[in-house]
C-alpha cells in the first residue's frame, strides 16, 4: 500500500471488517509502539509502518511512514504539586510546550479520575482533582489534547 504525501495514516486505531462469506473479520487493531531514534532533529519522517501479528516473528510492511514533528507534539515538562491528597479539590498545574489554549480540547485523568480543566495556555494547563477513594489508588496520568493526541511525558 502506497500513500501520497500528506495522505499517510493519521490514527492510532482502525476498524476493519468484511461481509463476504469467508472474509477475515477483524474487530479492531491498535497501533502501539515506540521507536527510539538517535537523532536530535525537530522533525523525523522515516519510521516505516509495519504490522506484527501475534505469534509472528516477521513484520509485514503496510507502506508509508510516520512523521514525528516536535512542533506538533505537546510535551509535558513538570507537574506542580507533585503529590496531593485523595480527597481531591486540589489545583494541579501542568507545564510544557505546544499545549492548546481551548480548555474543551483536554482530557486529563489522574489515577483514573477526571481532572476538571480550569485554564489553559500554550505552556500551562490547570485542573482541579477529583476524589480518589480508597487507601492506595493506582497512580497514573493520561493527558490528551483533541487534534494533537497524547501529551508526551
Amino acid at each position: 500500500m502506497t500513500f501520497a504525501s500528506g495522505q499517510e495514516p493519521k490514527y492510532r486505531f482502525y476498524r476493519y471488517f468484511g461481509k463476504a462469506t469467508g472474509s477475515c473479520m477483524v474487530g479492531e487493531v491498535a497501533f502501539r509502539g515506540v521507536e527510539v531514534i538517535d537523532d536530535n532533529s525537530s522533525t523525523y519522517s522515516s519510521c516505516p509502518i509495519e504490522l506484527i501479528l501475534n505469534g509472528s516473528a516477521t513484520p509485514i510492511s503496510i507502506g508509508g511512514t510516520v512523521t514525528y514533528s516536535s512542533t506538533n507534539t505537546p510535551l509535558l515538562t513538570s507537574i506542580s504539586p507533585r503529590y496531593g491528597t485523595v480527597k481531591g479539590g486540589e489545583e494541579i498545574t501542568f507545564t510544557g510546550s505546544n499545549f492548546a489554549t481551548d480548555t474543551t480540547l483536554y482530557s486529563i485523568l489522574l489515577d483514573g479520575k477526571s481532572c476538571a480543566i480550569t485554564s489553559a495556555t500554550t505552556t500551562q494547563v490547570k485542573c482541579i482533582t477529583a476524589p480518589r477513594p480508597g487507601l492506595y489508588p493506582e497512580t497514573s496520568l493520561d493527558m490528551k489534547i483533541t487534534g494533537k493526541g497524547n501529551v508526551a511525558t
